[in-house]
Protein backbone atom coordinates (compact mmCIF):
# COMPACT_ATOMS: atom_id res chain seq x y z
CA UNK A 1 0.00 0.00 0.00
CA UNK A 2 1.06 3.37 -1.04
CA UNK A 3 2.42 5.94 2.39
CA UNK A 4 0.14 8.18 2.76
CA UNK A 5 -0.80 10.62 5.53
CA UNK A 6 -3.91 12.91 6.03
CA UNK A 7 -3.74 17.04 6.64
CA UNK A 8 -6.35 17.99 8.48
CA UNK A 9 -7.82 21.65 8.51
CA UNK A 10 -8.45 22.92 12.16
CA UNK A 11 -8.43 26.50 13.63
CA UNK A 12 -5.87 27.71 15.46
CA UNK A 13 -5.01 30.86 16.86
CA UNK A 14 -2.49 33.14 14.91
CA UNK A 15 0.18 33.03 17.66
CA UNK A 16 -0.11 29.30 17.82
CA UNK A 17 0.09 28.47 14.25
CA UNK A 18 2.81 25.58 13.97
CA UNK A 19 2.85 22.52 12.62
CA UNK A 20 2.84 19.53 14.97
CA UNK A 21 6.56 18.10 15.57
CA UNK A 22 5.92 14.85 13.40
CA UNK A 23 7.79 12.31 15.44
CA UNK A 24 5.41 13.11 18.27
CA UNK A 25 2.67 13.19 16.21
CA UNK A 26 3.68 9.56 14.40
CA UNK A 27 3.16 8.07 18.17
CA UNK A 28 0.17 10.07 19.16
CA UNK A 29 -1.57 8.84 15.87
CA UNK A 30 -0.30 5.35 15.61
CA UNK A 31 1.74 5.82 13.00
CA UNK A 32 0.01 7.96 10.44
CA UNK A 33 1.10 11.53 10.11
CA UNK A 34 -1.09 14.28 10.85
CA UNK A 35 0.00 17.82 10.33
CA UNK A 36 -2.24 21.15 11.59
CA UNK A 37 -2.35 24.13 10.07
CA UNK A 38 -5.37 26.90 9.63
CA UNK A 39 -6.73 27.77 6.14
CA UNK A 40 -9.05 31.23 5.67
CA UNK A 41 -11.75 29.26 5.54
CA UNK A 42 -14.91 28.03 7.62
CA UNK A 43 -13.19 26.41 10.84
CA UNK A 44 -15.05 23.19 10.32
CA UNK A 45 -12.69 20.32 9.69
CA UNK A 46 -11.98 18.33 6.33
CA UNK A 47 -8.94 15.50 5.61
CA UNK A 48 -6.56 15.74 2.60
CA UNK A 49 -4.68 12.88 1.87
CA UNK A 50 -1.26 13.47 0.68
CA UNK A 51 1.76 10.76 -0.39
CA UNK A 52 4.26 13.15 0.77
CA UNK A 53 5.60 16.27 2.88
CA UNK A 54 6.27 17.91 -0.61
CA UNK A 55 2.89 17.21 -1.71
CA UNK A 56 1.48 18.93 1.19
CA UNK A 57 3.40 22.15 1.26
CA UNK A 58 2.75 22.90 -1.78
CA UNK A 59 -1.10 22.66 -1.35
CA UNK A 60 -0.62 25.22 1.56
CA UNK A 61 1.23 27.35 -0.51
CA UNK A 62 -1.26 27.63 -3.27
CA UNK A 63 -4.19 27.34 -0.39
CA UNK A 64 -6.19 25.78 -2.94
CA UNK A 65 -9.45 23.03 -3.14
CA UNK A 66 -10.93 21.30 -5.47
CA UNK A 67 -14.53 21.69 -6.97
CA UNK A 68 -15.33 18.90 -4.51
CA UNK A 69 -13.80 20.71 -1.49
CA UNK A 70 -15.48 23.99 -1.99
CA UNK A 71 -18.96 22.52 -2.65
CA UNK A 72 -18.54 20.06 0.61
CA UNK A 73 -17.64 23.05 2.65
CA UNK A 74 -20.83 24.63 1.58
CA UNK A 75 -23.03 21.22 2.58
CA UNK A 76 -22.26 20.63 6.09
CA UNK A 77 -25.05 18.31 6.18
CA UNK A 78 -23.61 16.52 2.89
CA UNK A 79 -20.05 16.52 4.66
CA UNK A 80 -21.23 14.37 7.64
CA UNK A 81 -23.34 11.97 5.56
CA UNK A 82 -20.32 10.99 3.60
CA UNK A 83 -17.75 11.35 6.16
CA UNK A 84 -18.76 10.97 9.30
CA UNK A 85 -22.23 9.05 8.93
CA UNK A 86 -21.32 6.43 12.08
CA UNK A 87 -20.80 9.58 14.34
CA UNK A 88 -24.55 11.27 13.00
CA UNK A 89 -26.39 9.22 16.62
CA UNK A 90 -23.59 10.76 18.62
CA UNK A 91 -23.62 13.55 17.30
CA UNK A 92 -27.31 14.41 17.69
CA UNK A 93 -26.86 13.09 21.40
CA UNK A 94 -24.46 16.25 21.97
CA UNK A 95 -26.55 19.11 20.40
CA UNK A 96 -29.26 17.91 21.71
CA UNK A 97 -27.64 18.13 25.37
CA UNK A 98 -25.72 21.36 24.10
CA UNK A 99 -29.23 23.16 23.58
CA UNK A 100 -30.18 21.96 26.93
CA UNK A 101 -27.45 23.09 29.00
CA UNK A 102 -27.70 26.24 27.16
CA UNK A 103 -31.20 26.82 28.16
CA UNK A 104 -30.99 25.74 31.65
CA UNK A 105 -27.41 27.84 32.78
CA UNK A 106 -26.70 29.85 29.38
CA UNK A 107 -23.80 27.54 28.32
CA UNK A 108 -22.74 24.47 28.21
CA UNK A 109 -19.99 22.00 28.73
CA UNK A 110 -18.95 22.04 25.30
CA UNK A 111 -18.33 25.93 25.23
CA UNK A 112 -15.64 25.81 27.43
CA UNK A 113 -13.25 24.26 24.91
CA UNK A 114 -13.41 27.61 23.34
CA UNK A 115 -15.14 29.91 26.20
CA UNK A 116 -13.16 32.89 24.37
CA UNK A 117 -14.92 32.22 21.51
CA UNK A 118 -18.35 31.57 22.95
CA UNK A 119 -18.45 34.70 25.23
CA UNK A 120 -17.16 37.05 22.35
CA UNK A 121 -19.86 36.00 20.56
CA UNK A 122 -22.52 36.13 23.16
CA UNK A 123 -20.89 39.40 24.36
CA UNK A 124 -21.27 41.33 20.85
CA UNK A 125 -24.57 40.10 19.99
CA UNK A 126 -25.94 41.16 23.50
CA UNK A 127 -24.39 45.02 23.42
CA UNK A 128 -25.66 45.24 19.79
CA UNK A 129 -29.22 44.18 21.02
CA UNK A 130 -28.74 46.69 24.09
CA UNK A 131 -27.88 49.42 22.32
CA UNK A 132 -30.72 48.62 19.40
CA UNK A 133 -34.16 48.31 22.09
CA UNK A 134 -32.89 50.20 25.64
CA UNK A 135 -34.80 52.88 27.43
CA UNK A 136 -32.14 54.42 29.74
CA UNK A 137 -29.03 55.46 30.32
CA UNK A 138 -26.86 55.08 33.08
CA UNK A 139 -25.74 58.91 34.40
CA UNK A 140 -21.92 59.23 33.05
CA UNK A 141 -18.94 61.48 34.37
CA UNK A 142 -19.61 65.12 33.66
CA UNK A 143 -23.58 64.95 32.75
CA UNK A 144 -26.55 65.88 35.47
CA UNK A 145 -28.84 63.63 33.56
CA UNK A 146 -31.26 65.99 33.37
CA UNK A 147 -30.88 69.31 31.53
CA UNK A 148 -28.31 67.15 28.93
CA UNK A 149 -29.97 63.76 28.92
CA UNK A 150 -30.06 64.05 25.57
CA UNK A 151 -26.38 64.41 25.06
CA UNK A 152 -25.60 61.92 27.61
CA UNK A 153 -27.97 59.20 26.08
CA UNK A 154 -25.83 60.00 22.74
CA UNK A 155 -22.45 59.64 24.59
CA UNK A 156 -23.51 56.47 25.67
CA UNK A 157 -24.29 55.11 22.45
CA UNK A 158 -20.98 55.98 21.03
CA UNK A 159 -19.67 54.17 24.35
CA UNK A 160 -21.49 51.25 23.64
CA UNK A 161 -19.86 51.63 20.27
CA UNK A 162 -16.70 51.32 21.00
CA UNK A 163 -17.33 47.84 22.94
CA UNK A 164 -18.95 46.30 20.07
CA UNK A 165 -16.23 47.18 17.86
CA UNK A 166 -13.75 45.62 20.28
CA UNK A 167 -15.59 42.44 20.83
CA UNK A 168 -16.51 42.19 16.89
CA UNK A 169 -12.54 42.43 16.35
CA UNK A 170 -12.00 39.97 19.37
CA UNK A 171 -13.91 37.53 16.75
CA UNK A 172 -12.07 38.79 13.82
CA UNK A 173 -8.65 38.20 15.31
CA UNK A 174 -10.29 34.52 17.21
CA UNK A 175 -10.63 33.67 13.12
CA UNK A 176 -7.50 34.27 12.50
CA UNK A 177 -8.53 37.52 10.24
CA UNK A 178 -6.70 40.30 11.77
CA UNK A 179 -3.73 39.82 14.03
CA UNK A 180 -3.45 42.05 17.19
CA UNK A 181 -0.14 44.25 17.30
CA UNK A 182 2.08 43.00 20.12
CA UNK A 183 3.37 45.85 22.12
CA UNK A 184 6.67 46.77 20.66
CA UNK A 185 4.82 47.04 17.53
CA UNK A 186 5.27 44.91 14.35
CA UNK A 187 8.92 42.83 13.75
CA UNK A 188 10.05 42.77 9.73
CA UNK A 189 9.44 39.60 9.53
CA UNK A 190 5.89 39.71 11.09
CA UNK A 191 5.04 42.70 8.16
CA UNK A 192 5.53 39.47 5.71
CA UNK A 193 2.27 38.23 6.68
CA UNK A 194 0.45 41.05 5.35
CA UNK A 195 -0.30 39.11 2.40
CA UNK A 196 -2.92 36.47 4.15
CA UNK A 197 -3.75 38.54 7.11
CA UNK A 198 -4.82 41.91 8.31
CA UNK A 199 -2.33 42.99 10.82
CA UNK A 200 -3.91 45.81 12.60
CA UNK A 201 -2.42 49.44 13.28
CA UNK A 202 -1.62 51.38 16.04
CA UNK A 203 -4.62 53.43 15.67
CA UNK A 204 -6.66 49.69 16.09
CA UNK A 205 -4.79 48.69 18.60
CA UNK A 206 -5.64 51.55 20.61
CA UNK A 207 -9.44 51.58 19.64
CA UNK A 208 -9.46 47.97 20.57
CA UNK A 209 -7.89 48.93 24.08
CA UNK A 210 -10.24 51.39 24.51
CA UNK A 211 -13.39 49.16 24.32
CA UNK A 212 -12.20 46.80 26.60
CA UNK A 213 -11.30 49.80 29.41
CA UNK A 214 -14.92 50.87 28.80
CA UNK A 215 -16.45 47.17 29.14
CA UNK A 216 -14.71 47.38 31.97
CA UNK A 217 -15.68 50.40 33.52
CA UNK A 218 -18.97 50.14 32.34
CA UNK A 219 -19.90 46.72 33.05
CA UNK A 220 -22.37 46.91 35.63
CA UNK A 221 -23.95 49.65 33.69
CA UNK A 222 -24.94 47.08 30.80
CA UNK A 223 -28.56 47.31 32.00
CA UNK A 224 -31.55 48.23 30.06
Amino acid sequence: MENSFYFIVVFIRPLERQFTNANNTFNNFNGELYLFNSYRIDWRAIMKRFTSVDDLFEDIKNNSFTPWHRFILKHEWLRWLIYNAEDVPNDFYRKCKRGWQRAYRGWCDEDVWGFDWYLSKVIVEGLKKLKETKHGTPILDGYDGESDFEEMDKEWERILDTMIWTFETSQKIQNSDWLLMPINGWTENQLKLQASFHLMTAEETRQYLVGWANFQKYYFALWD
